[in-house]
């Protein structure tokens, strides 16, 4: 088999897994933008199993929902006590290879240091 579907099975294991949580912010969104960089992946946000929604997941903790943080910037502050830095948000994601400073930027947004 080649790399691109192994990867494929590999995303189908991880996204179809009841045991995995999956940790979103705006998953509809993010199913889309995995789905048009993998197009044999055929899977639809909704057959997707323990997805949680972190602005939501926050809310048990206030009593006003309204104060709740929304970002992912602002839920870590709050929980995490530290900032994202955003700076590489608005470069070009489509230029190939990615930059150094993308590659840390996304894995530092995936694991909240």
């Amino acid at each position: 088999a080649d790399g691109g579907s192994k990867v494929d099975q590999l995303l189908g294991k991880i996204l179809f897994s009841q045991s995995l949580v999956k940790l979103g912010m705006g998953w509809p969104n993010d199913m889309a933008k995995l789905r048009s960089s993998w197009p044999n992946l055929q899977i639809s946000s909704s057959a997707v199993n323990s997805v949680l929604e972190l602005p939501q997941a926050t809310q048990c903790f206030y009593a006003n929902m309204s104060q709740s943080p929304k970002s992912l910037s602002a839920i870590a502050k709050r929980f995490v006590g530290k900032m994202l830095d955003k700076t590489q948000r608005t470069t070009n994601w489509e230029a190939r290879p990615l930059s150094q400073a993308q590659l840390h930027y996304a894995a530092m947004d995936a694991i909240v240091p």
